[in-house]
């Protein structure tokens, strides 16, 4: 190699580390702003409208990700493919904007037949069914304008994106607390109003040329929903990880409270599951793009993911000591047991951590079957776990479950890759 070509290397290597870094703090603040919100909304809340608002918030969370966040993956590798092709990614947006209108009609299909059931379960108003649906389209149009950034490698958009509908939604739960406007409506618009001011800059931000006019491909929308099914069953199984304990724990004890010192737990594992996320899925659209090289893949595998290990252990390593008293320092006296479950939910973040780095190789590969299909079963363990140890460890044994499932998770990548893929590459 020529002194020449090690420098343009050298060049190269130090854009691509300003761009991560730059890109990973962007979307770390705005993680963290996500974050701090139902951090907030705890400390406003009692105990029991804290445990009420822990039951109803996964319907949103549940129909957001169905249709729209469980197709970014393919929206990625099909926009980089068709982008690559012609210069535009009209056809597979198109497809993203069928996505959409599906998932709202499906919502308010739910939401109707539905409506009576879900206010018992998760003991709200049905006037409140009105706010849950405004808090769902302000998530879709949030990810929805998310995934369309990331499909067309505007990573830096897509994190600006995120801070500013998290640092939006901050504000107006703050303002809306200092009028002393209290309730989950009030927070449900927050995102709401959030959302709107988010899409107002988003559609400056877009170059519409790459998009307009739409054009429909039938094959095309198999394709997609074809990768995009497997998305949705790993988006429901996502959803049932993140919400079995919360669900059990309110069936076995009957206390809305338990629920909500759970979900309180769970919401600081979540935080480290999306830092992960944003670490590992700045990756996927360059392995998209290189998907066929083997050197780029090797790099990514035995240079760059290492270091990130090493420096997201040390991380989770400094937060299993401090978490547990951070949180008796903002609710004293409230949520009892969720430092217990963060802890050991972080014992689970490790296993997850060492995951997630497989995640942008595994989707820019294809291998999404294999993918869900591991996710479905770990669900499974999840379940049978949490029904075994929930009803004599409670709190601690709903983190146990959840923890141990994380587990089986790495091993189930690991294997995989050594197995099928390592031979490879």
């Amino acid at each position: 190699m020529t002194n020449l070509k090690i420098l343009n290397k050298l060049k190269e290597d130090l854009k691509q580390g300003k761009t991560l870094i730059l890109f990973t703090s962007l979307q770390t603040a705005g993680s963290v702003i996500r974050m701090i919100s139902p951090l907030v909304i705890a400390g406003i809340f009692s105990e029991q409208m804290w445990g009420r608002y822990s039951l109803c918030e996964p319907i949103v969370l549940f129909f957001s990700a169905l249709l729209i966040l469980s197709a970014r993956n393919p929206f990625i590798v099909y926009a980089n493919e068709e982008r690559g092709q012609t210069g535009s990614i009209r056809k597979t947006f198109s497809v993203q904007c069928i996505f959409l209108g599906s998932s709202i009609f499906i919502f308010l299909g739910v939401i109707l037949i539905f409506g009576k059931f879900i206010t018992s379960l998760a003991k709200i108003e049905q006037t409140d069914l009105i706010y849950v649906s405004l808090a769902f389209f302000a998530l879709i149009i949030k990810d929805f304008a998310g995934n369309l950034f990331m499909a067309m490698n505007q990573r830096i958009r897509n994190a600006i994106l995120e801070i500013s509908f998290g640092t939006l939604t901050l504000a107006f739960i703050v303002i809306f607390y200092l009028s002393n406007f209290i309730g989950l409506k009030w927070i449900f618009l927050s995102y709401f109003f959030a959302a709107l001011v988010v899409l107002t800059g988003t559609i400056f931000a877009i170059n519409f040329k790459m998009l307009l006019p739409l054009f429909f491909d039938k094959k095309h929308l198999g394709k997609m929903l074809a990768f995009t099914f497997w998305g949705m069953a790993g988006a429901v199984s996502s959803y049932i990880i993140n919400w079995a304990g919360v669900w059990l724990l309110k069936y076995y004890t009957g206390d809305i409270e338990q629920s909500g010192s759970y979900n309180l737990g769970f919401k600081f594992f979540k935080g480290f599951t999306i830092l992960t996320y944003i670490a590992s899925g700045y990756f996927l659209p360059h392995l998209s793009e290189h998907a066929n090289n083997t050197e780029k893949i090797k790099a990514y595998l035995y240079h760059k993911r290492p270091r990130i290990l090493v420096l997201g252990a040390g991380c989770l390593a400094l937060a299993w000591v401090i978490a547990p008293y951070f949180l008796n320092l903002l609710y004293p006296g409230k949520y009892p047991g969720a430092g217990l479950v963060i802890r050991i939910l972080i014992i689970g973040s490790f296993a997850f951590l060492y995951t997630a780095m497989y995640f942008p190789l595994f989707t820019a590969l294809k291998k999404y079957k294999f993918i869900q299909i591991i996710i479905v079963t770990q669900v499974i363990l999840n379940i049978i776990l949490s029904i075994l140890l929930i009803p004599r460890y409670t709190l601690s044994g709903a983190a146990i479950a959840t923890a141990i499932s994380y587990f089986y998770l790495a091993f189930g990548f690991e294997y995989y890759y050594r197995i099928k893929l390592k031979k490879l590459i």
